[in-house]
This record gives C-alpha cells, structure tokens and sequence, in this order.
C-alpha cells in the first residue's frame, strides 16, 4: 500500500479478472474490462479474448470492430480471417464475408502457412442460441467417396452433441449418372442429421446449394419445422 490506499490492479490483474469472468460464462461482466485494457495496451491476446466476449452476447458490431482490430495486429493469424468471416455474418454483410472467406480459401491453397494447410475445415458461423450453439464448419477441399462440404455441429445443455451436414457422395451420383437420371455434370447433394445410432434425410439438392438456403433448411430441422424424408435408427 502507499499512503493508505491500494494500489491500482496491474493489466494483468485486471485480464486474469476478465478471464476469469469468461471461464464463468460472465461475458458481459467481462468486456468493460477487456475494452479498458484494449485501448491502452495493443495485445493479441486481450482482442482476442474481447472479440469472443462480445459475440457471446450477441454484440456483434462490436465484436466485427475488434476482429478488424485483431487483424490488423495479427495479419498473419489465419483464425482471425475465419472469426471475420464469422462476424461479417453475424452483422449481416455478406459481400464483405464472401470476400474474406474466399480471401481465406485462397491462402490455405497457396499453402504457405503450414498450420492452415493442416486444416481441412474452417468455422465459418456460430450460431448461438438460448438453449444450444451450432458450430458450422465447411471444408476448405472438400473431396473422397463421402464427400462433406458443411457441417453443422450442435451443442445443446444435457443433450447429446450431434450434427447435420450437407454431403454429395460418390456412389449416389454414380447411380443416377449410370441410369441416366441425372446429367453427369449435374451432382447430387443431400441434408442429413446424424445422431448416435439415428441418421435421417431431409432433403436432396440438384447442385450445390447457396449456403443461406442450406442454413435456413437447418435452422427448420434444428427448431423441428422440417419432416425426414427417410430414417434409420439402430437397435
């Protein structure tokens, strides 16, 4: 102490507070502090923390601010590009996340970042809700005979995690291809929900949908709106 007070907390202090804060789920207990050390301090690490914070409750202008920030910090830190093209969705700017998820892409083809060659898939949206969050990911290449191009990962309280992803597999298009079904330049993708020992199809695709249309189609299955169209389920 000097002179009978305390002494002020130190940025750390004051960090270790807000992430403590964040370990708790007190995310908006945890941003006034995060934006206080933000604008004295130029750390990686506080944007980072600050950006995640004010997603979690549903800030997202503010959160697109800081990864912005974060990105001119970190321009190399390729997570940074993938939480842009997650905020750009969030604030409802598609053109700007179009440009950044390609921009994305486009580096992990280059191959230059040995990291981000290592991944096959980036999240490219969290969705978050009162009683679940969906992580959806999509495949920077996706290829092979069960090719995968989204999926929709769920987390719900006190409910087994499971997913719904959009797919186009080999043998399927080859059927249609070999019967003359379908064009062979025309591939067939499919909607389906895979839960432990439960699978359903909700719905086929002539070509690869829009993000936005497969998204809403989810969003149908997730809030129980949508019907299968077929289902298995394992004894």
């Amino acid at each position: 102490m000097a002179g009978g007070q305390d002494a002020a907390p130190s940025p750390q202090e004051q960090f270790n507070k807000a992430a403590d804060f964040m370990e708790k789920g007190q995310f908006a207990e945890a941003v006034p502090i995060l934006e206080a050390l933000a604008e004295e301090y130029e750390s990686e690490n506080v944007l980072w923390n600050l950006g995640i914070a004010a997603t979690e409750i549903h800030e997202n202008d503010k959160a697109l601010k800081v990864w912005l920030q974060y990105r001119k910090l970190a321009p190399d830190d390729w997570r940074g590009r993938a939480k842009l093209v997650q905020a750009y969705q969030a604030t409802g700017n598609m053109k700007a996340r179009d440009e950044e998820r390609a921009a994305l892409i486009s580096l992990w083809e280059q191959g230059d970042d040995a990291d981000l060659k290592k991944q096959e898939t980036f999240c490219r949206e969290q969705i978050i809700e009162a009683d679940l969050r969906v992580f959806v990911f999509e495949h920077f290449r996706p290829a092979g005979e069960f090719m995968v191009i989204y999926s929709f990962e769920v987390r719900a309280p006190g409910a087994q995690d499971y997913r719904v992803s959009l797919g186009s597999y080999e043998g399927t298009n080859q059927v249609g291809w070999e019967t003359g079904s379908r064009p062979r330049n025309v591939r067939l993708y499919h909607l389906d929900l895979y839960r432990p020992k439960f699978h359903a199809t909700y719905a086929f695709y002539e070509g690869q949908p829009a993000y936005e249309t497969v998204r809403e189609n989810v969003l149908a299955i997730l809030s129980g709106k949508a019907n299968p169209l077929s289902s298995t389920q394992q004894q």
